[in-house]
């Protein structure tokens, strides 16, 4: 906790030991971590008041604060102060500051993180692209987040699953439904073992491309696959769907595999059913207590990994 340690700080001075580059450092993570971000650019100043030595984990815990916030401009000003420090960044800084840029939507400077990154001379690594595609796919841009993806092969990063799962978010979002499967499929070439969260980018892509069957079938595969469907894949399905009886089928089979439905699950079903008259049926489908005996087979089952 950064209250914490900040008593410890006031020891410190009270037994009149000075506080070091170490001390701040960690006391600066600490809230940062606790998103007390005000607090963290409080310590950082007292650290400047005490000419107490910055590094590169200084000016990273600070940009990490920021990022933790969503301040993503304020993280590029203390990344403006660090580079007229002369204080060189590494890969966790550049990290911090590309997450900062994808959580405030801000695509196009993300990417001009990692020009800065390459001017500095410091390797990308595989958190730095997944950020970047991640900000791509938020901002629409599929073609850039390909681009990318391509500049990463090129530099012999290794892609993860939750890299492919936001390229073929991307993909889906835009209506490239044939990209998205190829990404899928070029997924299974690289090894790399989609999870949940590829399945559900998929089945998202064909709902969103008129293919809803083709979306449903994909819940058959997760199981063929041991991947357990959760409640994002249900519900996905069941804002697609364009008919009450289907919508009333994923319903169930949703609480039969042990996934609880949520608000949006059952808001999903009573807009479909309401389409065509049927509020009573949704309305006694919700009030209807889930089936018992293969819900807690599914979820104990070390086979189905999300």
């Amino acid at each position: 906790h950064w209250e914490k340690a900040a008593e410890v700080l006031q020891k410190l001075k009270a037994s009149r030991l000075k506080p070091n580059t170490v001390t701040y450092n960690a006391l600066i993570s600490a809230c940062g971590k606790a998103g007390e971000v005000d607090q963290a650019m409080a310590m950082f100043k007292e650290m400047q008041a005490a000419r107490v030595r910055t590094n590169t984990i200084t000016y990273s815990s600070l940009i990490s604060a920021c990022e933790r916030v969503g301040q993503w401009r304020r993280a590029m000003e203390v990344f403006e102060w660090m580079q007229r420090a002369g204080v060189h960044p590494n890969t966790i800084t550049f990290n911090a500051l590309i997450s900062a840029c994808h959580k405030g939507g801000q695509w196009m400077q993300a990417g001009e993180v990692l020009e800065d990154m390459h001017a500095c001379g410091v390797a990308p690594d595989t958190i730095t692209y997944s950020s970047l595609i991640s900000a791509c796919e938020r901002g629409r841009q599929w073609e850039r987040a390909l681009e990318i993806f391509a500049d990463m092969q090129s530099s012999g990063v290794s892609a993860d699953v939750i890299v492919y799962s936001s390229l073929v978010r991307a993909c889906g979002k835009v209506g490239q439904l044939e990209r998205a499967e190829q990404i899928f499929r070029d997924m299974r070439v690289a090894g790399v073992r989609p999870n949940a969260v590829a399945y559900n980018a998929l089945v998202e892509a064909y709902v969103r491309g008129g293919q809803w069957e083709r979306g449903a079938h994909i819940v058959s595969e997760m199981l063929a696959e041991g991947v357990c469907p959760d409640v994002v894949t249900y519900n996905v399905l069941l804002r697609g769907c364009e008919e009450w009886r289907r919508a009333m089928g994923i319903f169930a089979e949703m609480q039969s595999v042990g996934v609880p439905p949520d608000e949006v699950s059952r808001s999903a079903l009573i807009q479909v059913c309401a389409h065509f008259g049927k509020e009573d049926e949704a309305m006694e489908a919700i009030a209807r207590p889930p089936p018992r005996g293969r819900d807690e087979r599914m979820i104990e089952d070390d086979d189905c990994r999300l």
